[in-house]
């Protein structure tokens, strides 16, 4: 990102945005040096759900359907993987949102059982549970800072699809389906 832009951002003058880099990137290096090397090893990507807003249908079954009683509004929502490259890699797109994740994903987790090789996974956050026993709780709970760095990959390629895609944040058009589902697959 160009100074420039970290000034129209932020509304910082010039020497402000200098200083605030000619300090930060020492800490930012010291920070990284210090960091002990990623445990995170074969894993090629990450997945997430994606939930958009849709206008409250008239039509009672589609309404309960696109319901999220957690977040009190309604949605239509998206499974997305991603690469570790950023590359979408599988998506499952414009299902109710009163779904839960792990069940939009089950598709996803049967193509990633069937097709990836021993030892490779997907990272993913505790809304796609993999039931380990809890022996294997323990040991996964030191690995739970690096996989939730990782996550954070996935949430990025989201705020990129909804950054650079505006439309995705007004409440979508819930009685045209095929609208709906072009448009998130345009932004795909």
């Amino acid at each position: 990102m160009q100074e420039t832009s970290l000034q129209q951002i932020f509304a910082l003058i010039p020497s402000t945005v200098s200083c605030y880099l000619t300090s930060g990137l020492p800490m930012l290096l010291q920070t990284l040096r210090s960091m002990g090397d990623a445990r995170i090893q074969c894993a090629f990507g990450s997945i997430d759900g994606l939930k958009l807003p849709v206008q409250t249908s008239e039509d009672d079954e589609i309404k309960n359907a696109t319901y999220n009683g957690w977040l009190s509004e309604h949605f239509i929502s998206s499974i997305i993987t991603f690469s570790a490259e950023g590359v979408v890699i599988a998506a499952r797109i414009n299902v109710p949102g009163s779904w839960h994740g792990s069940h939009l994903a089950s598709h996803i987790y049967t193509q990633l059982q069937l097709h990836t090789p021993a030892d490779y996974y997907i990272v993913a956050d505790t809304a796609f549970p993999r039931g380990i026993s809890a022996a294997e709780m323990a040991e996964q709970m030191a690995f739970n800072c690096e996989l939730l760095s990782y996550c954070q990959t996935a949430e990025w390629g989201m705020r990129a699809i909804q950054g650079a895609f505006g439309r995705l944040c007004l409440p979508l058009n819930i009685t045209n389906e095929e609208a709906c589902s072009n448009l998130i697959e345009v932004c795909l």
